[in-house]
C-alpha cells in the first residue's frame, strides 16, 4: 500500500509518496501539496487492487506511438495525420524508454528545446504527446499523470503583413511562377488551394472561380474550414489564369498552376526553389506565401470594400475575423462613426432648446409633420426635411463608416 511521509525543504514542505511497483521495486515521488499526494497514492492503490485487469505489459514509448500513429491515420483528415506525424518525429529522444518513464520532466525539455526553432510547433508537439499518453493509460500503462498539466509554451503570433501593389508587380517580375504569384495577391486563395485549382473550376462566363479542394504534398482534400467557395475575379486575374492555361495545355494534367513536371506543386519544393528565391530579390526579407492572402484584403479595403463582402471573398464564416485581423485598416471609421452620431443627433434637435417646442417653418416640398416625435414623454419635433432629401450632415457620403 502506498505510503505518505511530510519532510522539509528549504523551499518549504513537501509531500513524498512511497509504493511498490508491479516487480517489487521500491518507488517514491514527491508533491508540493498534500492533496495532490492523496490522489496520487489513491490512483497507485486503485492500479494495485485491479492490476490483472488494468495494468498491460511494459512498452516501449517509441513501439506504442507507431501503433497510436496507425489508429490516428483513421481518425483525421490525410492532411493532418501528415502534419500531426511530422511533428512527433520530434520526440525521436523519448522512443527508448518505457511509456512510464515518459514523465512531465522529459516532456518540458523536450517541448522546450523544440520551442527554441519554433513556438508553434511546440505547441503542437506537446498536444499530440498528451494525446498519446492518454491513450496509453486508456490501455493500461502508467503514465505520468503531471503531463497532462504541462502548460504550452506562449506563442506571439506574426501580425499581417500587406504589400503595395507595385511590391507586388516587383516580386512576381522576379518569380518564374509570375502569373500565380500575382493571381495569389487579387484573389486570396491560399496556397493549398492554388495547387489544387483545376481548368475546371475556373468560369470564364461568369468571371469566377470555385475554390472547393486543397493540395498539401501532392494529394488533394478539402479546404481549409471544409467549405466551398466562389471568388468573383478581376479582369486582370481572369487573363492571368487564361493564360496559364494557354501555356499549359502541353501537359496531361488538368491543373491550373502546375510543376514544371506537370505534377502538383510540393509547398517545400515551391517555397525553396521558386518564392524565396524571389523574395530574396526583391528585398522583401520574411515575407510568407500567405502574406498575399493578407494583402489581397488590404487591397480591397482600400477599395473600400465592405467587411462583409471580404469575408465571403476569403472563405470566413462572417466578417468577426475580418475586424479583428485588418480592422486597423479601415483608417478614421470610428472617428467617422463619432461624427455621423453627432449629425443625427443634431439633425433630430434642430430648432429645439430646453425643451421648448418650436415649429419649424414649412419649405416648399417638405414634409407637414404635425404628430410629436416618437419619444415617451417628450414633445420635440424631428426638423423638416424636402421630401427624398436628407440634412446636410447625414448625406451618404458624411454618413458612411
Amino acid at each position: 500500500m502506498a505510503s505518505i511521509r511530510r519532510y522539509r525543504t528549504q523551499n518549504g514542505s513537501r509531500y513524498e509518496v512511497r509504493w511498490r511497483d508491479g516487480a517489487g521495486a521500491q518507488r517514491s515521488r514527491a508533491f508540493l501539496l498534500r492533496r495532490d499526494a492523496e490522489r496520487f497514492s489513491t490512483e497507485i492503490e486503485r492500479e494495485r487492487q485491479l492490476r490483472g485487469l488494468y495494468l498491460a505489459s511494459p512498452e516501449r514509448f517509441g513501439e506504442f506511438l507507431q501503433a497510436w500513429l496507425v489508429r490516428h491515420r483513421q481518425r483525421v483528415r490525410p492532411s493532418t495525420y501528415r502534419r500531426d506525424a511530422e511533428a512527433l518525429r520530434r520526440a525521436e529522444p523519448l522512443a527508448p524508454l518505457l511509456v512510464e518513464e515518459v514523465n512531465a520532466a522529459r516532456v518540458e525539455d523536450l517541448v522546450s528545446r523544440v520551442a527554441q526553432t519554433g513556438s508553434r510547433q511546440a505547441q503542437i508537439l506537446l498536444r499530440l504527446l498528451k494525446a498519446v499518453l492518454v491513450d496509453a493509460r486508456a490501455r493500461g500503462q502508467r503514465v505520468d499523470e503531471a503531463v497532462a498539466g504541462l502548460r504550452p509554451p506562449r506563442h506571439a503570433e506574426r501580425p499581417p503583413r500587406f504589400l503595395l501593389w507595385a511590391e507586388v508587380e516587383e516580386l512576381a517580375s522576379y518569380c518564374r511562377e509570375s502569373r500565380l504569384v500575382t493571381f495569389a495577391a487579387l484573389t486570396g486563395l491560399r496556397q493549398g488551394e492554388l495547387f489544387a485549382l483545376l481548368a475546371g473550376d475556373v468560369d470564364s462566363s461568369s468571371g469566377e472561380v470555385l475554390v472547393s479542394k486543397s493540395g498539401n504534398g501532392g494529394f488533394v482534400g478539402p479546404t481549409k474550414n471544409g467549405r466551398a467557395r466562389r471568388v468573383h475575379l478581376t479582369p486582370l486575374a481572369q487573363e492571368l489564369a487564361e493564360e496559364e492555361l494557354r501555356l499549359r495545355a502541353r501537359g496531361a494534367s488538368p491543373l491550373v498552376f502546375q510543376s514544371p513536371q506537370g505534377q502538383m506543386w510540393r509547398a517545400d519544393n515551391f517555397r525553396g526553389r521558386i518564392f524565396k528565391p524571389a523574395v530574396k530579390r526583391a528585398e522583401l526579407d520574411g515575407l510568407r506565401f500567405h502574406d498575399l492572402r493578407h494583402t489581397y484584403a488590404s487591397l480591397l479595403i482600400a477599395a473600400g470594400v465592405g467587411p462583409m463582402v471580404v469575408a465571403q471573398q476569403m472563405g470566413h464564416a462572417d466578417a468577426r475575423l475580418v475586424l479583428q485581423r485588418y480592422g486597423h485598416l479601415y483608417p478614421g471609421a470610428t472617428a467617422q462613426a463619432a461624427t455621423s452620431l453627432d449629425a443625427y443627433i443634431r439633425a433630430a434637435s434642430v430648432g429645439q432648446m430646453l425643451g421648448e417646442e418650436i415649429t419649424p417653418p414649412e419649405e416648399d416640398g417638405a414634409i407637414p409633420l404635425d404628430e410629436p416625435w416618437s419619444v415617451p414623454g417628450s414633445n420635440r419635433r424631428p426638423p423638416a426635411c424636402k421630401a427624398g432629401a436628407l440634412p446636410a450632415e447625414l448625406t451618404p457620403r458624411a454618413a458612411s463608416v
